[in-house]
């Protein structure tokens, strides 16, 4: 089982562009400012005197307004004000002035798109744990890619990482009206950045699935219900480190892993340790030895359900044997969500299977002739650590049969803990 690496990969969203059912116009973007009054207005004043001009709708030197300096200050409208208003005044701007690059206002959503991730304090209807702040230190930047190494080393991937760390910068490329775009910030020994907690990455996935915030409230809201929540938390603490210890292949002090569950065999109050107000009890099993399913199911304990356990050695289930548990109900690649457990099982052999939990919701492709392509996250053991990575399997359609890249030949499943314990 080698390890696996985040890739840029399409998203399933369309957060933030969604229009609405409104039929507003540009000119409602300053609702309530007369003519004579916008022009004292500031910002929006002059947005709505370069609309006039471009509609010929006021005097000479407002109709002198370039086509350029209006899609800038729309652009800057989209960008200050994050709704939906904005970017169709965008979209009717394009329309009534074909000779504008249309491109420019697909520019535009992109920033919108692009700027999903929300803190805690921006979501007043649910309660999410907030992030914390962070220092890059010179060990950081010694990396070759600094921003995958503390992505890494606190449970997550680098561009979920950069989605709560953006600047808006302006581009000018030279050619048609100066864009502004979200980039994610400069690092350097001491920059200050934002460590989002795995509840606002849940509820970022949330955004890029759904069409709407109001929608994504909705999603969490049903991720709460079940363990989905509560799973990711406890994968997200392992891998960071912040609890758990030892899940890479050598694992520590000669083979052996940390364990919030008492009850596997060698698990022992003498040979524990508080980490983060959490008894971790060390347990010695095997040297050098894949602990993918390990980590899964210490997840899922400590989620407050029931793991794939074996009572008869008092050892969890090996990996790709939790689907013969009970405790688990398989879910297909198209229900599956972040917080489910994965499982990848391709024959008896532990490097043939592998376990992990799920990071977000899969994106499906239809490759048509009875096949889809289904890309998606995993939090899991690789050989070195825990961490998030990204894999893609083409599944034969309404099945977990795996016909083509990872995991080909075998089976993929997607398993939701059903027993609290």
């Amino acid at each position: 089982m080698p390890g696996y690496s985040r890739s840029e990969r399409e998203r399933n969203s369309s957060a933030d562009t969604t229009t609405t059912d409104s039929g507003r116009r540009p000119q409602d973007l300053t609702e309530g400012l007369g003519n004579a009054d916008a022009q004292d207005q500031g910002f929006f004043g002059n947005l709505w005197q370069s609309i006039l001009g471009l509609f010929g709708l006021g005097d000479d030197q407002e109709q002198e307004q370039s086509e350029t300096s209006t899609l800038d200050a729309l652009i800057d409208a989209a960008d200050e004000t994050q709704d939906a208003d904005s970017l169709e005044a965008l979209d009717d701007l394009a329309e009534e002035s074909p000779e504008l690059d249309a491109t420019e206002t697909e520019v535009a959503h992109e920033v919108i798109a692009e700027n999903m991730a929300k803190k805690s304090s921006d979501v007043e209807e649910v309660g999410l744990a907030a992030g914390r702040l962070y220092l890059v230190t010179a060990d950081d930047m010694s990396a070759a890619d600094p921003w995958t190494t503390i992505a890494r080393n606190n449970g997550m991937a680098p561009d979920d990482l950069q989605a709560f760390n953006q600047n808006v910068v302006e581009l000018d490329q030279g050619v048609g009206p100066t864009v502004h775009r979200d980039v994610p910030v400069s690092l350097a020994v001491g920059t200050e950045i934002y460590i989002p907690s795995a509840q606002e990455l849940t509820f970022l996935e949330c955004r890029r699935k759904s069409g709407t915030y109001d929608e994504a409230i909705e999603l969490y809201g049903t991720l709460s219900k079940g363990p989905n929540v509560k799973m990711l938390d406890a994968a997200r603490a392992r891998a960071s480190g912040e609890v758990g210890e030892g899940y890479g292949t050598a694992g520590v002090d000669g083979g052996s892993f940390y364990t919030s569950n008492p009850n596997l065999a060698g698990a022992s109050s003498r040979r524990s340790k508080t980490v983060n107000g959490q008894k971790e009890y060390k347990v010695f099993w095997l040297k050098d030895f894949w602990k993918c399913s390990i980590f899964m199911n210490d997840v899922v304990w400590q989620a407050g359900y029931t793991p794939a356990f074996n009572k008869n050695n008092k050892h969890y289930q090996l990996a790709g044997k939790a689907h013969l548990e009970s405790t688990y109900t398989e879910v297909l690649y198209d229900a599956a969500m972040p917080g489910d457990c994965y499982q990848r099982f391709g024959g008896t052999g532990s490097d043939e299977s592998h376990n992990a939990v799920l990071a977000d919701f899969p994106v499906i492709e239809d490759l048509g002739a009875d096949r889809v392509r289904v890309a998606y996250d995993i939090i899991g053991a690789e050989s070195e650590r825990s961490a998030q990575g990204s894999k893609e399997s083409v599944f034969k359609k309404g099945t977990n049969d795996v016909v083509e890249g990872y995991g080909s030949g075998g089976k993929i499943r997607f398993l939701r803990p059903n027993k609290a314990r």
